[in-house]
């Protein structure tokens, strides 16, 4: 054999070929070739600590009533449960709101306690405002809404308050 051969061998024993052998694989790797693809040997280990998603899950009624703190963290990370929320707040707030001007405040805060994150809860907060308006508007018919849109500046303390306080109010959720 010449040295020519001999390289051309090193370097023929140094190139991966995929044959399908199960012997390619590396031996601390926890898979086993099957054909082409790759499957893993064993099932995961099962977990002792269930997330914080199984936690607000209950799947058995006789562990006890729910706390406020799962309904609260339910209501944010599922979506059908925060739509029911979410309607929920905007509906208590809109009675507060047309009871007493405080009302803005608390239904912006009820928004935004339900909404996942302090960024969503302001924008959930201005959306109430802006249905305030939309409500307030409708509920004084289409001529009197006008003239009192032309009542510039009172409008602007209408609109003011409408937007500024539920967003103010939407705070809340960087408390909690």
């Amino acid at each position: 054999m010449t040295a020519d051969e001999e390289s051309d061998e090193s370097i023929e024993d140094a190139i991966p070929t995929d044959d399908g052998d199960e012997d390619d694989v590396p031996a601390g790797d926890n898979f086993a070739a099957v054909g082409d693809a790759r499957e893993p040997d064993s099932e995961p280990s099962a977990r002792t600590e269930p997330s914080d998603d199984e936690r607000s899950v209950r799947s058995d009624p006789s562990d006890g009533p729910i706390r406020p703190s799962e309904l609260l963290v339910r209501a944010r990370t599922h979506p059908r449960d925060h739509w029911v929320a979410l309607v929920g707040a905007v509906l208590v707030g809109l009675v507060l709101s047309w009871l007493h001007w405080i009302g803005l405040i608390l239904g912006g805060a009820l928004v935004g306690f339900v909404s996942p994150s302090l960024r969503r809860a302001v924008v959930a907060g201005l959306g109430f405002g802006g249905l305030v308006l939309i409500v307030f508007a409708a509920s004084l018919g289409l001529r009197p809404a006008m003239a009192a849109f032309a009542m510039t500046p009172a409008t602007y303390v209408t609109v003011g308050a409408a937007l500024g306080l539920p967003t103010f109010g939407a705070l809340v959720r960087g408390l909690y």
